[in-house]
């Protein structure tokens, strides 16, 4: 794999606006245009039966790790309790070796609850079910054989193979902004894949503060959990997730991203209000941009991930790489 020249990702799922035909030919260009930019990361969130366009994350996923060559892609964030765990364990190894060892599993409890109820589950039970599937995932990922009998998954004598190529496993990124997801990131994971925004609001559904956080309080808190964990708080890799829209008129970059927003439904990025959102987003000039993903990659992050709040992903990503890039 090549050394990556920028610590900068962006999301690379196609936007989900209501009744909008996918450009599925674009968004891989998008793709192996970043690969070719020298960036580090390609982000592809989640989910199963939101009233809004999407592929399905895994498999979009698997098309882009044979189209690009260096870049690591991964799910921001997988929606884990939604899923059956030796069916996933299977196809993250697939995706694997498919794409060379350059998949990340990011991993999230999701917010939606009708998602629960649509695959039969509860709400209620999604944080018991996402650690005892991570637990499952680590063991079948790195045993012969695995027999497991838990509270929510019982089985025996599992074998899947091929293993992953990355060893031993492919990295686990815990998402979330709650004391929940960083305690379950020292506890399990290998990374944390941070928002600096709080709280979910969907349809019906309203789930804890809605605020913006600074950067500080979950690095603090993170370190703090690590230790608890008898973990070396250095060894929590972290990566920050920003909204944003490139265009050289702030005002243009603001209309376009409340439009962009509105059309979203409610039904991601924890569907909280626009307004919320602008407090930490950048929607204006490509110097503005830079200055906050420096600002970002000093607390340590490894990567800051890019969310184009956009209709035109192939205008925002060529703003990326002729006015972003160079100032970095």
């Amino acid at each position: 794999m090549a050394e990556q020249m920028y610590k900068i990702g962006f999301n690379i799922n196609p936007r989900a606006t209501q009744g909008d035909k996918i450009d599925a030919k674009l968004y891989i260009e998008m793709a192996e245009r970043a690969d070719r930019m020298g960036l580090c990361y390609l982000s592809v969130p989640d989910f199963i039966s939101r009233p809004v366009p999407r592929y399905d994350a895994l498999t979009y996923i698997a098309a882009l790790s044979v189209r690009t060559k260096h870049v690591k892609i991964g799910t921001d964030v997988l929606v884990t309790p939604l899923r059956s765990p030796i069916e996933l364990a299977r196809r993250i190894s697939t995706i694997d070796n498919l794409s060379d060892g350059r998949f990340i599993f990011g991993a999230g409890l999701g917010w939606w609850p009708k998602e629960c109820e649509d695959v039969g589950i509860s709400f209620k039970q999604r944080a018991g079910r996402t650690d005892e599937i991570l637990h499952i995932l680590k063991r079948i990922w790195t045993e012969p054989s695995v027999t497991h009998q838990g509270k929510y998954y019982q089985f025996r004598d599992v074998v899947v193979e091929p293993k992953p190529v990355q060893k031993p496993h492919p990295p686990i990124w815990i998402g979330g902004a709650t004391d929940a997801a960083m305690r379950r990131t020292a506890r399990i994971g290998d990374g944390w894949q941070g928002s600096l925004e709080g709280g979910h609001v969907g349809m019906e559904h309203i789930e804890g503060e809605v605020r913006t956080v600074d950067p500080h309080e979950p690095i603090r808190k993170l370190a703090e959990y690590a230790r608890a964990e008898g973990r070396d708080p250095k060894s929590i890799r972290i990566a920050f997730i920003i909204s944003c829209n490139i265009n050289p008129d702030p005002k243009k970059a603001v209309e376009e991203g409340r439009v962009f927003w509105e059309s979203q439904m409610n039904s991601i990025q924890g569907g909280r209000p626009f307004e919320v959102k602008r407090k930490v987003a950048v929607y204006g000039p490509a110097e503005e941009l830079a200055v906050r993903i420096k600002e970002l990659l000093s607390y340590g992050a490894e990567r800051v991930v890019l969310y184009f709040h956009s209709f035109d992903i192939k205008a925002q990503v060529e703003r990326l790489e002729k006015t972003v890039l160079p100032l970095m």
